[in-house]
């Protein structure tokens, strides 16, 4: 490792690369999902779902969120609401504004994704060793910190959520 003009540890090539693969098998988890679930469901659109289902309710934010311009935001919204995954009502705070939700459908189709990649997970880990396994989550925890820290990852509270308890 070294260090850039700021003292920020830079890591060095060979544990940037080794996380570049592992992020591979992680979205090939997250893309086998909604391949198999939602079919009709980007990836951009789903994390869309998931950032409402995580509270963040307005265009604006999302947009933000997002780092996209809130046109994109709109149309996206629009196209998630023609399929009954999202539902749109004025925000009474701001009358310009809309707050959004999700559907039934699209509270189903998140904790159903996230259910699919449970178990996609837990396939994943039964080919280690239970040291191995702590390991992988000290691993993770570590890669998750660093992404919020760096304003990348999804706010925690999500109906998705419900079945973590099991």
């Amino acid at each position: 490792m070294s260090q850039d003009a700021t003292n920020r540890l830079i890591p060095n090539h060979a544990d940037v690369e080794t996380a570049l693969h592992a992020s591979w098998a992680l979205v090939d988890v997250a893309a086998r999902s909604l391949a198999e679930l939602a079919e009709d469901v980007s990836a951009p659109q789903y994390r869309l779902l998931v950032l409402i289902d995580a509270g963040v309710t307005r265009g604006v934010d999302l947009a933000r969120d997002l780092d996209v311009h809130s046109s994109t935001i709109a149309r996206m919204v629009e196209r998630l609401v023609a399929r009954g995954l999202v539902d749109r009502s004025p925000d009474p705070g701001d009358r310009r504004a809309n707050v959004l939700s999700l559907t039934k459908r699209g509270t189903t189709l998140v904790q159903d994704v996230n259910e699919h990649r449970r178990r996609q997970l837990v396939d994943l880990l039964s080919h280690l060793e239970p040291d191995e396994i702590d390991t992988v989550v000290t691993g993770l925890t570590l890669f998750t910190r660093a992404a919020e820290a760096s304003g990348h990852g999804t706010p925690n509270r999500s109906c998705a959520e419900d079945s973590s308890q099991q």
